[in-house]
């Protein structure tokens, strides 16, 4: 074991045995950001690794042919186009970093197309490729509808030729076909000694939702709105700007219902003393498949405050199959806002389930989403990976 009293001793050892990652995403690490960004940056910020990001210092002739057709009438077709035929990096850019920079793993998110160049990358070079699946790429917007068939194909054949890939729930893990060198890996939060719990002191008991607005926009909505006539409940909501039906912004703001989006060092500061916290997921059809692959980063965070975990969505989706399994949140599969409210004010009727549900997230903080936990599975991954590779 090394202490920090001996920095000389620390520093040499780390540089020695660090390891080298070149990461070639459309996801970069970004300590203010959300969702991937945010969990890349907090699994890099760790002294036993040393990473670099590859960034090309120009386009493409394919690259800038497509963002000037983009523009023009064409756009929908180019779409298309693009999802089968993606613009790439220059190559000898990226063999020029990889011969000078000497990496032990290539890593990439699937969420653009730069992943496409990683794999290549990494197969020219022999180097393991490591992938993030978080969200299901090949049902995003930017991905052409005629397209998505062969694109999930696509990277499928990817994430089975590659060293490791790091499943972000159980549906991802099924969807990608149940991979042998698939292991499930949960967003990784805010490190628990860092967050201060408050003891909560309001007459109604509080409920808070911090998150995605545009998606989920509507859903929060009808929530609060619902929430705002009960004299037992209220629901508060953080987050950007949202697409809500005119003036209903304001109206929250001055009903206190609304907080706009606040910076990350004053979140848990703010939200400790709330009673308990919304995890949202849709039900809209179209997005079925996200919600069974997808895991909502915020259940994880919010896990972390020891206070009772409320999830709002379909009974397929990641979160509630998580959560039926372990008994660890309220589950509400009724999508109608009536609903919510009714099984809120249950919750704030019982203190026994209050006490109930509040153990249980302290065990999921403390078990399947402890951030050290979560980190140390992601250096052995990168470990195995390097010494993989010095075998071969």
């Amino acid at each position: 074991m090394f202490y920090s009293g001996d920095l000389f001793t620390v520093e040499m050892i780390t540089s020695a045995s660090k390891i080298k990652i070149l990461l070639i995403s459309s996801v970069v690490p970004e300590e203010l950001s959300l969702g991937s960004s945010l969990t890349l940056k907090r699994h890099f910020d760790d002294v036993r690794l040393e990473w670099q990001v590859f960034s090309p210092t120009r386009n493409t002739l394919k690259s800038r042919l497509y963002r000037r057709l983009r523009r023009g009438r064409f756009r929908e077709a180019m779409r298309i186009v693009e999802s089968l035929s993606p613009p790439k990096h220059c190559k000898s850019e990226i063999d020029s970093i990889i011969c000078q920079y000497n990496p032990d793993v290539i890593l990439s998110i699937a969420h653009g197309w730069d992943y496409l160049a990683a794999a290549q990358a990494a197969k020219r070079w022999r180097i393991p490729l490591i992938i993030f699946c978080h969200d299901w790429w090949p049902d995003k917007a930017e991905v052409a509808h005629l397209a998505r068939f062969w694109v999930a194909r696509q990277l499928r054949s990817i994430c089975r030729n590659s060293h490791s890939v790091l499943s972000v729930s159980e549906g991802m893990h099924r969807e990608l076909g149940g991979l042998l060198n698939s292991q499930i890996l949960y967003p990784i939060s805010e490190k628990a000694n860092n967050i201060t719990r408050k003891q909560t002191g309001h007459k109604q008991f509080r409920v808070v939702y911090f998150g995605n607005l545009y998606e989920y926009g509507p859903m929060i909505e009808s929530a609060a709105e619902a929430c705002l006539n009960s004299v037992n409940v209220r629901l508060e909501v953080f987050g950007p700007e949202p697409w809500w039906k005119p003036g209903m912004a304001a109206r929250f703001r001055d009903s206190g219902v609304y907080h706009g989006l606040i910076p990350r060092n004053e979140f848990f500061e703010r939200i400790a003393s709330y009673d308990a916290s919304l995890v949202a997921m849709s039900f809209e059809c179209q997005m079925e498949r996200r919600m069974k692959t997808s895991f909502p980063s915020k259940l994880v965070e919010m896990a972390q405050l020891n206070k009772p975990l409320v999830i709002w969505g379909p009974e397929y989706c990641s979160a509630v199959q998580w959560a039926r399994k372990r008994k660890a949140a309220l589950c509400i599969t009724d999508p109608s806002p009536e609903a919510i409210l009714h099984a809120l004010e249950s919750l704030a009727a019982s203190r026994s389930e209050q006490d109930r549900l509040t153990l249980a997230a302290g065990d999921a903080a403390a078990n399947d989403f402890n951030p050290d936990f979560i980190q140390e599975k992601f250096i052995s991954i990168l470990e195995k990976a390097r010494i993989d590779r010095q075998k071969s």
